[in-house]
């Protein structure tokens, strides 16, 4: 579970797809790969920015659509919390919302886990009204109780934020279901 166990395993992972002539693989695998690297060692912003653009200019030239609300939630979150640009953040923020419209109806389990982290986000930011209206959508969705519990959690507090105390005590509730 060390940093180069988990570079070599994506490693093997990028290689594999290379051979396998499998793009969109290989795409999914430097997203787990800059996903981890920012977790574990922030990567310096003109890499990251470089390494955002190529990508989505790749799910474009494979037309992998399913990627790219992934790839843009992922760089608006970072954008946030390693390098303080807020307001670039809010704007990538709802471009992977935008992006999360053309997904397939098969992948409706990716799509409430992004619109649970967009929730996470708006509230963070005390945009209350947007964490309401995204945390609401996820109930439609099928995934895991945990991840609903706290996105209907935050839409409690969010409700309560701005005073909505009869919607507050109904999700408060809901989430305790």
């Amino acid at each position: 579970k060390s940093k180069e166990g988990y570079l070599f395993r994506v490693a093997v992972a990028e290689l594999a797809a290379k051979q396998h002539k499998d793009d969109k693989a290989l795409l999914i695998a430097q997203l787990a790969k800059m996903d981890y690297l920012q977790r574990s060692s922030k990567v310096d912003l003109g890499t990251f920015e470089d390494w955002y653009k190529s990508s989505l200019e790749e799910a474009d030239k494979l037309d992998f659509v399913e990627i790219k609300s992934a790839l843009t939630f992922l760089y608006a979150v970072n954008l946030s919390l390693n390098y303080q640009k807020d307001v670039q953040s809010l704007y990538f923020l709802n471009k992977a919302i935008d992006y999360s419209s053309g997904l397939r109806e098969g992948m409706s389990t990716q799509k409430g886990l992004l619109l649970s982290g967009v929730t996470r986000i708006f509230y963070q930011f005390d945009d209350f009204a947007n964490a309401v209206k995204y945390g609401k959508e996820v109930e439609k969705y099928d995934i895991n109780q945990v991840e609903k519990f706290l996105t209907l959690d935050i839409v409690g507090v969010s409700y309560l934020k701005l005073k909505n105390y009869d919607s507050a005590r109904v999700y408060v509730d809901k989430s305790l279901q």
